[in-house]
């Protein structure tokens, strides 16, 4: 990652931090605060594959092919399959009235993440 120092990648970290903060203070939208939680399953595999790469792991071994295949079946899983969940949930809960009387950190957290 040549941008992982960037001031976009740090926003990024902030405000899911403040967003998951915002979420467990006030006990709102649980079922959102899990969703964003389980996207990072994938992170460790990601990881792996990262830390092989620098170790000059051979990319037809077995435990290189074996992380990438897992990498891509997790990440579609719970960070394709479960984005798309998420956004039609807030499709459904925005049109209920109750969203719109939580706290304003709250809807705000919500829609930014």
């Amino acid at each position: 990652w040549k941008y992982k120092g960037s001031p976009l990648f740090l926003f990024h970290h902030i405000v899911s931090t403040w967003v998951l903060a915002t979420f467990l203070v006030y006990g709102n939208l649980p079922y959102f605060c899990n969703s964003l939680l389980i996207m990072e399953v994938a992170n460790p595999f990601m990881h792996m594959r990262w830390m092989m790469g620098r170790l000059g792991t051979s990319k037809t071994s077995l435990i290189y092919v074996m992380n990438q295949l897992t990498v891509t079946l997790v990440f579609f899983l719970f960070r394709v399959i479960n984005a798309a969940l998420y956004w039609r949930a807030t499709y459904v809960i925005m049109q209920k009235e109750e969203y719109y009387g939580l706290e304003v950190t709250t809807v705000l957290g919500h829609l930014l993440a």
